[in-house]
């Protein structure tokens, strides 16, 4: 599940990249060049938002009778985040899984 967005979400840098760049007149190599750079990045940052989400989901074992964890994993989750940033995002999922 996460690759399969972190790879869509790739390909739609890429595609944008070399929209915009050929629309700017820049070569189509250098271009190339700067979709991958710019794929790369979008690949960084859907592996992060994956993992966000995914994990509490992970940590709270799928079942429906934790639905009540899942949930609390992810409210304070946000609000440790808000706080600590990513280091609170961690804390504040794990003590609530």
């Amino acid at each position: 599940m996460r690759s399969i967005h972190v790879e869509q979400a790739r390909n739609l840098a890429i595609k944008g990249e070399i929209i915009d760049a050929v629309g700017q007149g820049i070569p189509r190599k250098d271009a190339a060049k700067l979709a991958q750079k710019e794929g790369v990045k979008a690949a960084k940052l859907a592996k992060r938002q994956a993992k966000r989400i995914i994990g509490p989901i992970i940590s709270s074992r799928f079942g429906v009778q934790h639905s009540g964890t899942l949930v609390g994993a992810y409210a304070v989750g946000f609000y440790g985040e808000q706080s600590l940033r990513h280091l609170g995002y961690l804390i504040g999922s794990q003590l609530c899984s």
